[in-house]
């Protein structure tokens, strides 16, 4: 009774606020609690006023679809993003800028300056992840794996497009509208410790707000050749080292590579399914928070990359020893290493290094044919860095590509992968091994002792393998003799297989691929989410 009369000044002043919102109101105060984490909002105004349409009666600028175009070509051209793709990136861009109440794209859609910068705080400088918090600092449903699902669902829903015929995917679709207006209303509001208002209030409100204003985009599904168009673009993506705002990597879009097209194709079935046909659901793409958790911040990369400063690509070059980064290490990047903490709020990103970008190793020669025990160990020496390794046929066609993870002592899980022709991810579930201990030789030497000497040309080319010390279940088996290199997955075993699309997974069968005149390329992790300081 005593609390009650305490908080009574400030539940009414929570319930005035609430009965006050309108649409406008709530997208402008979110605008208001976001707008201290963006940085060089002077370079976006001048982005925005360099491309914008300015009427002539009311004096007022605004954002076309045409403006954005404007805006993206003036730095790719036709071979790095098609028109068709950037029309893509426009819906996704517009659906941000009037998040939580997204309209449907039409021909004359106009975002003006706030709205401009409401979309690329969400998505260019990662507030998308503040969303549903308190203070900024602590999710008010105390559950981090609610909101990073909805962070997912917001990225494939903001490319989506309507589907008519789905009656439950509409009731699923307004579900995830509604809580994410409850998750920005409860954000925006009087941030009283002891006076949060409660989930019926929230949700009241957020009802009333869909029924006043127009119809909010819903009732969807994405499409399989738009999913294939985003992919591809997140495996032209190249990182830099350098930010830009506050936690932006400066970076680059390269054209496309040969092989893109298949690899593109090979992880779109496994998110959408084989036999799925030309739309997926939402809630089968959830699937790809387990299977491919970094794709969200990889998304947001991109962005951070069509908005950074005009100057950046001469500011930003790579490095000489940095290997430029391929369609295979594009893919790689989406699951390795995983970007995932239970944090919340603003610190759950703030000066972190997450390029995830893959350079050659310098530690060992890069004669890709030499596959020995003696190269990989020497190569993967230093537990201060993650490394992957990463078995190809021959270096024209690359048909099958397998490989491992070897993360850095105590930070993460060891994996091992196929990349094509399927996509297949198998995580360590035991207690955790050092690096030694995950290659064992064939030999009765211990690696150790195998690492430390030069061995004979028939030490050398002895086989070994990756994985469980016991040799049971998966692992990869080297043989450097034969020029062979085999992924093998047997039942019952220390390693999960990650599932695809719906959650379903092989994890009833037995099965192993093998490369002929394997390539071993050792890679070293840059940017592994690691907080900087």
């Amino acid at each position: 009774m005593i609390n009650d009369i305490a908080l009574g000044p400030q539940n009414r002043e929570v319930k005035q606020y609430l009965s006050r919102s309108t649409r406008d109101s709530v997208l402008g105060d979110l605008g208001k609690v976001l707008a201290p984490q963006i940085k060089g909002r002077g370079t976006l105004q001048s982005t925005f006023d360099k491309h914008c349409i300015k009427d002539s009666s009311s004096h007022r600028k605004y954002w076309t679809e045409e403006s954005f175009f404007n805006h993206v070509r003036g730095s790719y051209s036709t071979n790095v993003i098609s028109g068709a793709t950037i029309a893509l990136l426009w819906k996704s861009f517009y659906f941000y800028a009037y998040h939580p109440f997204p309209l449907d794209l039409h021909r004359d859609a106009q975002i003006d300056f706030d709205a401009f910068i409401r979309a690329t705080l969400l998505i260019v400088s990662q507030c998308d992840e503040l969303l549903g918090t308190r203070e900024l600092d602590w999710y008010w449903r105390q559950d981090t794996a609610f909101f990073r699902k909805a962070s997912f669902v917001r990225m494939f829903r903001s490319i989506a497009a309507p589907d008519h015929k789905s009656r439950s995917q509409q009731q699923v679709d307004m579900t995830s509208s509604l809580s994410d207006a409850m998750d920005v209303l409860v954000m925006i509001g009087p941030q009283f410790m002891h006076a949060m208002p409660s989930e019926p209030q929230l949700e009241s409100v957020a009802r009333k707000l869909f029924v006043e204003g127009p119809p909010v985009a819903g009732g969807q599904v994405v499409r399989r050749e738009d999913l294939s168009a985003l992919i591809r673009l997140l495996l032209r993506l190249r990182l830099k080292e350098r930010i830009w705002g506050t936690r932006c990597h400066f970076g680059n879009l390269v054209e496309a590579e040969s092989g893109e097209e298949y690899l593109t194709e090979v992880l779109v079935d496994t998110l959408t399914g084989d036999n799925s046909g030309q739309i997926v659901t939402f809630q089968q793409l959830t699937g790809a928070i387990d299977l491919i958790p970094n794709l969200l911040l990889r998304f947001q990369q991109l962005w951070a990359v069509l908005f950074q400063p005009s100057d950046a690509i001469d500011k930003t070059k790579p490095q000489v020893n940095e290997m430029e980064l391929n369609s295979i290490g594009g893919i790689v990047s989406l699951f390795v290493p995983p970007i995932d903490d239970d944090s919340a709020g603003i610190l759950r990103f703030n000066q972190r290094d997450t390029r995830l970008t893959l350079e050659a190793t310098t530690q060992v020669s890069p004669d890709s044919l030499d596959t020995s025990m003696s190269r990989l160990s020497r190569g993967i020496s230093d537990d201060s860095s993650a490394y992957v390794v990463i078995f190809t046929d021959d270096a024209s066609t690359s048909n099958t590509v397998i490989g491992a993870f070897f993360p850095i002592p105590s930070k993460t899980t060891h994996m091992i992968f196929q990349i094509q022709p399927r996509f297949r991810i198998l995580r360590w579930e035991k207690t955790e091994l050092s690096r030694l201990n995950l290659i064992k030789p064939d030999a009765k030497a211990s690696l150790s002792e195998f690492a430390a000497s030069e061995g004979s040309l028939s030490s050398n080319n002895a086989p070994y393998w990756i994985g469980n010390p016991l040799e049971q279940g998966a692992g990869l088996w080297v043989d450097p003799n034969k020029g062979t290199a085999t992924l093998i997955n047997t039942v019952g075993g220390c390693y999960t297989e990650m599932p695809s699309v719906g959650g379903t997974s092989n994890t009833g069968e037995n099965w192993d691929v093998t490369i002929q005149q394997a390539r071993m390329h050792i890679f070293t992790v840059r940017g592994s989410g690691d907080r900087k300081g």
